[in-house]
């Protein structure tokens, strides 16, 4: 199975449009003044969504028995553009700036490949799992 990760680059939304989507939802009964388990809304000003694919979501809400809740999240998720190439590469580049400097090699024309060592690969999928807020993260979907 292939994993989509087609959340991951969303844009945060205010929590002003996080109460309006959310709460004011009359099929969501009972949640007015409620957190949404399924939203990151640490930050006063913003929430984004805690998972990293759909196919992640829908298989929380199944195992959470709150698939009511998937067409709310779907009306959510299709209003939430996701970030352009530019304003991805500049969220990377802020949480460390380190990636400016990858990028900067991926985009050489005498560049044909990246072959990372293990150890590598093993620091840059604990990273990704830390960012996706995820325990695992398989290795067979790095090595494909």
């Amino acid at each position: 199975m292939k994993v989509e990760y087609d959340l991951l680059f969303r844009r945060a939304i205010s929590r002003e449009e996080y109460e309006d989507r959310i709460h004011s939802n009359p099929n969501i009964p009972g949640v007015k003044g409620h957190q949404i388990m399924y939203i990151d809304g640490t930050r006063n000003e913003e929430c984004k969504l805690l998972y990293s694919s759909k196919n992640f979501l829908i298989k929380e809400l199944e195992e959470d028995g709150k698939m009511h809740y998937l067409p709310i999240f779907e009306e959510l998720i299709n209003s939430i553009p996701p970030l352009n190439d530019s304003e991805i590469k500049q969220y990377l580049i802020s949480l460390d700036r380190n990636w400016d400097k990858a990028f900067k090699i991926l985009d050489r024309e005498d560049i044909q490949s990246i072959d990372l060592t293990p150890i590598g690969t093993y620091i840059g999928k604990r990273i990704v799992e830390k960012v996706l807020k995820k325990k695992t993260l398989p290795l067979n979907d790095i090595y494909r």
